[in-house]
């Protein structure tokens, strides 16, 4: 008789555990952005207007516009193709599922207007490339996020690789698209 019931046990053990572990992956709330656009803003360097778009779980367009800190102003904008790398605080927990980190690269303008609070009658016009790293919070089963970022960048024009900027920002957005796709 014990012999039976530690064998019915096993065999419900057996069959029970994938089911459960099935049920844990489900239960992990987690937020899929794919097809998604989200708006949002940014305060660092520069402090302005952030969207991105999302193509799939990993890739996504960054694109940010906004007012470069400093003794310059003027207006920049930047468009960077990022690559989502998820589980980077270990695995089966929410939090590193819901954080992950981001690198990719772009391209980005700047025209400024006035330099130490004068107005510049040549506007000077710079353009380059950048490379983009940070970490995103992705908040499960809302449509927003959080984000830190670093994008060192090299001036391309007027003179090629004259200088190196770097801009960290910190921000947020809010995505529109289907909540059904909300987990």
């Amino acid at each position: 008789m014990r012999k039976r019931s530690m064998i019915a046990w096993l065999l419900l053990a057996g069959l029970a555990a994938p089911l459960a572990a099935a049920d844990y992956q489900r239960s992990i709330p987690v937020a899929d952005r794919a097809d998604e656009l989200g708006l949002g803003v940014m305060a660092g360097n520069p402090t302005g207007f952030t969207a991105k778009y999302w193509f799939d779980r990993q890739w996504a367009v960054d694109l940010e516009a906004g007012l470069p800190s400093g003794q310059a102003v003027g207006v920049g904008a930047s468009v960077d193709l990022v690559f989502h790398k998820y589980y980077i605080f270990g695995k089966h927990n929410t939090f590193s599922y819901n954080c992950p980190l981001y690198f990719g690269g772009g391209v980005w303008g700047l025209r400024w207007n006035q330099v130490n609070g004068r107005d510049n009658p040549n506007a000077l016009d710079l353009s380059g490339v950048r490379g983009v790293a940070g970490l995103t919070y992705l908040f499960p089963k809302r449509p927003f996020d959080a984000f830190v970022e670093w994008a060192p960048s090299v001036i391309c024009t007027p003179n090629f690789g004259t200088a190196a900027l770097d801009g960290f920002v910190a921000g947020a957005r809010y995505y529109f698209g289907s909540p059904s796709r909300r987990r």
